[in-house]
C-alpha cells in the first residue's frame, strides 16, 4: 500500500510543477507581449517626431499642406490671438520646432476637457495629432526691418484630431 501512495504523490508533484511551470511561462510571455507592445508606440513615437522629415515634406508641398500624423512630446505652450500652439520645442521658432495650432474655438473644448491651465495638464506630456501639416511665413520686426523665418505648423480641426497620450516618454 504503501507503494501505491508514493506513486500517487510523485503524479500529483509532478502534475503540481507542470501547472507552476505552466503559469509562470504564461506570466513571462505576457509581460513580453506588453513590453514589445511599449517598444513598438516608441518605435513609432521615435519615427514621427523628426520634424526634419516632416519639414522636408512641407518644402516639397509649399504652399499647399499635407495630412500627417504626429507623436511628440509638448515643450513649450504659447497663445496668441486668442489660438492656442502646443510645441515640439522649447523655442518655438527654432527650425526643429513643430506647432499644433489649436483655434480659439476648439480651444474653449480643450479647457473643457483638460482644465483652463493647460500648462498643467498638458506641458511636458505626449500627444498624438493629425490633420494638415505646412510651412506658415511668419512676419516680425527686428533691427528695425521687417523679417521672416518658416513655421512648421499642424491644424487640428477637432477634439477627434487631438489625444494626449499616458506613455512614459524617453
Amino acid at each position: 500500500m504503501k507503494g501505491e501512495y508514493e506513486k500517487k504523490d510523485k503524479k500529483n508533484s509532478w502534475k503540481v510543477i507542470c501547472w507552476f511551470l505552466a503559469l509562470v511561462l504564461c506570466g513571462c510571455a505576457a509581460t513580453e507581449n506588453k513590453f514589445i507592445k511599449y517598444k513598438e508606440i516608441q518605435r513609432s513615437a521615435f519615427e514621427y517626431v523628426d520634424t526634419a522629415a516632416v519639414r522636408e515634406q512641407a518644402k516639397k508641398n509649399y504652399p499647399k499642406a499635407f495630412e500627417g500624423e504626429v507623436y511628440f512630446k509638448v515643450e513649450s505652450i504659447g497663445f496668441d490671438d486668442g489660438v492656442m500652439f502646443l510645441n515640439s520645442e522649447d523655442d518655438y521658432r527654432s527650425k526643429n520646432n513643430l506647432s499644433v495650432v489649436i483655434s480659439p474655438e476648439l480651444k474653449k473644448q480643450v479647457y473643457k476637457r483638460f482644465g483652463k491651465e493647460p500648462r498643467k495638464t498638458i506641458l511636458k506630456k505626449t500627444i498624438k495629432a493629425k490633420g494638415p501639416v505646412s510651412l506658415f511665413k511668419v512676419h516680425y520686426y527686428s533691427r528695425g526691418g521687417l523679417m521672416f523665418y518658416y513655421q512648421l505648423r499642424m491644424y487640428i480641426h477637432s477634439m477627434d484630431d487631438f489625444e494626449v497620450l499616458e506613455v512614459v516618454y524617453w
